[in-house]
């Protein structure tokens, strides 16, 4: 009796993903039945149910697939900004005039902050 081939469980997940992506895109989320799905997919709805659980939690998993890429990315142009402007402040010369103001302005916040906590406890 020969014996079937089992295919990798993420091989599997990925041509359920990949089918509900197509066809959400064809019918939308409300026409697309999961028969359609698992016969585009070639899985049985046993399969959908154990790697999503439900259809709600499919198309959750569509939008990580996409987003989270897409996310990280953004995240990581972020930090690099954030690093170029601390570089930038670190290297602008004290005597810049705009500098200087933000400077002053934290000067001014800190000794506000200091005299608020003197009152408080003196009180």
């Amino acid at each position: 009796m020969p014996l079937r081939a089992v295919k990798p469980q993420h091989e599997t997940r990925t041509r359920i993903l990949d089918s509900a992506e197509e066809l959400f895109m064809l019918h939308g989320f409300e026409g697309t039945s999961m028969r359609l799905l698992t016969s585009s997919a070639g899985v049985n709805l046993a399969a959908v149910n154990y790697h999503f659980g439900s259809k709600d939690a499919l198309i959750e998993a569509l939008f990580r697939r996409r987003l989270d890429p897409m996310n990280a990315a953004r995240i990581a142009e972020l930090e690099r900004e954030r690093f170029n402007l601390q570089f930038r402040a670190a290297t602008t010369p004290l005597e810049d005039p705009l500098r200087l103001r933000w400077i002053r302005k934290d000067v001014a916040r800190l000794k506000t902050i200091l005299r608020e906590r003197e009152l408080e406890s003196a009180r």
